[in-house]
This record gives structure tokens, sequence and C-alpha cells, in this order.
């Protein structure tokens, strides 16, 4: 008897859930989406003419990989999410370590 209530109450709360989900909500509103379906039926037969598209702003790929150089050469490059933003100690280090690498690369 007791699993017969128990599989009752899963039957229902599975149908209240589904009945209750569709329900609750009014997406799109009716009023917009006949608005916007009069817009859209309206304004496909118009034709217009082509718009110059601007060109992309922003850096190019050149600018940001000096930029990158540039932080590594005044040691703030990160190395990890441990010490962000990173220290005054931190910079010193990485300073540092930067004049070694290319100390480095000068004697090969």
């Amino acid at each position: 008897m007791k699993l017969h209530r128990l599989a009752v109450a899963l039957c229902l709360s599975v149908a209240t859930t589904a009945a209750l989900a569709d329900s609750m909500h009014n997406y799109p509103p009716k009023e917009t989406a006949r608005a916007e379906s009069v817009e859209t039926t309206q304004s496909a037969h118009v034709w217009q003419a082509p718009v110059a598209q601007a060109a992309p702003t922003g850096k190019t790929r050149q600018q940001v990989l000096q930029e990158l150089k540039q932080a590594e050469r005044d040691g703030l490059i990160q190395h990890g999410d441990n010490d962000y933003p990173p220290s005054e100690s931190r910079v010193q280090l990485n300073k540092e370590k930067y004049a070694a690498r290319q100390r480095a690369a000068q004697a090969q």
C-alpha cells in the first residue's frame, strides 16, 4: 500500500510540475510578437542601399605585441594567479629575470 501511495504522489508531482512550468509564462508577449512580425513583413520588401562598413577599430596585432614586450620589460607580466596585481618585489624580480634572459640571449 505504501508503494502505491508513493507512486501516485510521484505521478502527481511530475504532472503538476509540468503543468505549472508551461502555464506560468507569456513569452514572447502576443502583442510584441505580432508587432515584430508586421514590421518584418513590411521591411522585407524594401530595398536598401548597401552601407560601407567602417574599418574595425582597436589595436593591431603588432601594437599588442609591442605592449606585451614593454610590459615584460617593466616587470608587469604575471606568472600565475597568486600575486595580482604584482607587488613591488614581484615587479623587481620580474625585471631581474627579464634582464638575465636578455643577457643570456645576447651571449649566444
